[in-house]
C-alpha cells in the first residue's frame, strides 16, 4: 500500500479553527450481506464513499473530520474513519 499524503496543518490551529484544511476523503467502508449466501455470490466487501470535511491532527491510526465549526473554535459531528481505510486525502480549495 502507497503511503498516504495528507495536508499540513499550521502549529495554532487551536486560535482559529477555521484555518484548517477542508478535504475531501475517499475511504473504503465495511458492508454487511444479510442473509446465508456462498461465498463465490459476494460481489466485494467495501464500499468506496467520499466524505468532506475540516481536517484535525490525525493519529497513526485515524483520520478525523469535523463536519460543523464555530467562530469560538468548538467541532460538532467528529467522524473518525481507520487511517488503513482511507485511499486518498485532496485539500479542497
Amino acid at each position: 500500500m502507497a503511503k498516504l499524503k495528507l495536508p499540513k496543518i499550521k502549529d495554532k490551529w487551536m486560535d482559529d479553527i477555521r484555518t484548517l484544511p477542508k478535504v475531501e476523503v475517499t475511504w473504503t467502508d465495511a458492508t454487511i450481506f444479510d442473509g446465508w449466501r456462498r461465498a463465490d455470490d459476494i460481489d466485494r466487501a467495501g464500499i468506496d464513499v467520499i466524505t468532506l470535511g475540516w481536517f484535525l491532527p490525525p493519529t497513526k491510526t485515524e483520520i478525523k473530520l469535523g463536519y460543523s465549526v464555530t467562530d469560538d473554535g468548538k467541532i460538532n459531528e467528529l467522524f473518525i474513519i481507520p487511517r488503513a481505510w482511507v485511499k486518498k486525502v485532496r485539500v479542497l480549495r
